[in-house]
Formats: C-alpha cells, structure tokens, sequence
C-alpha cells in the first residue's frame, strides 16, 4: 500500500528541499523568532490535519488497495483532493524571511503532478491488474519520495536547530 500513496507523503514531499539552502547557524536560539515559530507551528497544524482527514479516508474505503478497484479509485481521488487542498494550505503561510527560500523549494517539490496523471489513468481501470499497473515502480515517484524524506528529516533538523518541536511522519 506505501507504495501507492505518494498522497501520503505530503509532508515529506512539500519538504522535499528542506536540506537546501543555506546551512547558517539557524541561532540554536533558547528564544526563536516568534514568527519562525508561529511558521513550524502552523506547518506542523496543517500536517497534523492532512494526517486526521487521510486516516478518515483509510476508514471510509477498508478495502482500497486490497483489489476492490472502485473503492481504490475512490480513495485515490479523496487523497488528491486533500493532498490538493494540503499543498495550497503550505501556499498561505507566511512566511519568514529566513526560511524563504526552503519554503519556494517545498512548493516546487509536491508532487501532484504524479499523482494527478495517476488519477487520471484509474479512471479507466477496471480490474485490481489495471491498477496495479497504474502504481508500477516509477522513477519519478521513487525520486519524490526519497527527496521527501530527505527533506522531512531536513525540515525536522531546521526546527530543531531554532530549538523548536516539530514532528512530522519522516521515514528514519
């Protein structure tokens, strides 16, 4: 199932290029920057939420991946929808100067494009092979999900660094 739901990964996707970028001393501060904060906390909110809705999707379609096609189309297309409406919520924080540049990568790196093209060939699947087929190994989705994870223990290290808790479903 992990290996269909690059949706998933959306945190680790969006933080794809945390590890980019300038590597100063992040301050190591015992007082961060009050808006450093406010952003790891509103970014932590928004993952914490895309966790909750994509557990209620897991609920609402038991039998997705499992060869039921038509509650796997189902679900796939609740995860991009919400993966969709995640990606553009990372969109509207505001931003901190200092994490700029970290935050365009993340937005760069989200992903939906795979999984809209995904979306897109369910349509006309029909049996558990078709889907099967649709969810293949695939470069680009390996690539994403590495840089995802890459970037999401980045991102975890950068919050760290402000001396800031942030916890986000990274892959150790």
């Amino acid at each position: 199932m992990v290996r269909y739901l690059l949706v998933l990964t959306v945190a680790a996707a969006l933080a794809a290029a945390a590890g980019c970028g300038d590597d100063d001393e992040d301050s190591l501060s015992t007082t961060p920057d009050p808006a450093i904060e406010q952003y790891f906390g509103e970014y932590q909110a928004i993952n914490d939420d895309y966790g909750t809705l994509i557990a209620a999707v897991d609920a609402t379609y038991p039998d997705a991946w499992k060869g039921d096609v038509q509650q796997t189309k189902d679900a796939f297309a609740a995860y991009v929808t919400l993966f969709d409406e995640t990606v553009e919520k990372y969109a509207r924080l505001d931003v901190p100067a200092e994490l700029d540049d970290l935050h365009r990568d993340l937005a760069d790196a989200d992903g939906s494009e795979i999984n809209h093209r995904r979306l897109a060939l369910l349509e006309n699947a029909t049996t558990a092979a078709d889907v099967d087929a649709i969810f293949a190994e695939d470069p680009a989705y390996t690539d994403a999900v590495e840089r995802g994870d890459a970037g999401c223990l980045a991102l975890e290290q950068k919050a760290a660094n402000y001396g800031i808790e942030f916890d986000l479903p990274c892959e150790k």
